[in-house]
């Protein structure tokens, strides 16, 4: 079993941002010592699919190998994508869910997982099981596969098995836990 010191413990906990495509020093020590759980990245950490790659590769590296970092991104498709072309653009996951299509679904979420697990991504907070109840909210609106729960949960259950099996078997060499599934998540 894995003992952790309390501080650590709940450095685990923390997922942090910072700006720019190189990690600062001050975050590789926190993630060295184990006082920080990870790093989501955004557009401003990545300026091109190389650098997304250095970027997630270093922050691999930084944590100590019994504490592998939580290394996410918040890549939805739609009006929600962090990384720059040529990585694989979606439109958003209102329109994929109107084809009325569960394959063309489970595909467009293995691609998104295979992609961001093969550039060192082990986490995507993509809102896979947000269902948009208030149609004058524009925060989730065409973010969500549709409008209601139960018409709508197979389509977004599918999403989140084969995006989170992707990415799992993607990054399952550098990848021990079960972190690499999609989960919700806001902008």
């Amino acid at each position: 079993t894995l003992e952790l010191s309390l501080p650590v413990l709940c450095g685990q906990l923390i997922v942090g941002g910072f700006g720019g495509s190189d990690v600062p020093e001050r975050f590789t020590r926190a993630l060295r010592d184990g006082r920080r759980g990870g790093a989501i990245l955004f557009k401003r950490n990545l300026p091109d699919i190389a650098a997304a790659a250095a970027l997630c590769k270093g922050l691999a590296s930084a944590a100590p190998p019994d504490l592998p970092p939580f290394i996410g991104v918040d890549q939805e498709g739609g009006r929600v994508t962090r990384l720059p072309a040529p990585a694989l653009s979606l439109p958003p996951m209102r329109e994929l869910a109107s084809f009325d299509d569960l394959d063309l679904v489970m595909n467009a979420a293995k691609a998104v997982g295979v992609e961001l697990g093969a550039l060192g991504f082990n986490l995507d907070f993509a809102p896979v099981l947000d269902v948009n109840t208030q149609a004058v909210n524009p925060v989730i609106g065409d973010r969500a596969f549709g409008s209601e729960r139960s018409a709508d949960h197979s389509t977004r259950g599918t999403s989140l098995r084969t995006t989170g099996t992707a990415a799992r078997s993607t990054c399952a060499s550098s990848c021990t836990w079960s972190a690499c599934a999609a989960t919700p998540g806001r902008e």
